[in-house]
């Protein structure tokens, strides 16, 4: 995963994890999941999984049909722990935008 910095430059983002939506540090994503390793390595699996879900009005993909039940859960609790984190990262981002319109208008 790359970073673009705002003078231009791209540098590697050592010590990040891109969820799709947003970027957050390794390290603190150590602290909230039970088990990072195993959400880092499915990861990409999950969101390619969801996206087709998402693509075909909730179809599980062919993909998913063949992996064994252990990797089924694995994907399914990476799926449910990414969805807590967007949600969130969206509560979190609400929550700062309504301090900055206070914060305008007060």
């Amino acid at each position: 995963m790359k970073i673009k910095h705002q003078d231009g430059t791209v540098t590697a983002a050592i010590g990040y994890v891109d969820l799709g939506t947003h970027i957050v540090p390794r390290a603190k994503l150590a602290m909230m999941l039970p088990d990072l390793a195993r959400f880092e390595r499915w990861l990409r699996v999950a969101q390619r999984i969801d996206a087709y879900m998402t693509e075909h009005d909730g179809v599980i993909p062919p993909e998913f049909k063949v992996m064994s039940i252990a990797d089924r859960r694995a994907v399914a609790d990476t799926l449910v722990e990414l969805g807590e984190l967007q949600r969130q990262a969206g509560e979190a981002c609400r929550a700062e935008l309504a301090r900055r319109d206070r914060s305008a208008h007060g």
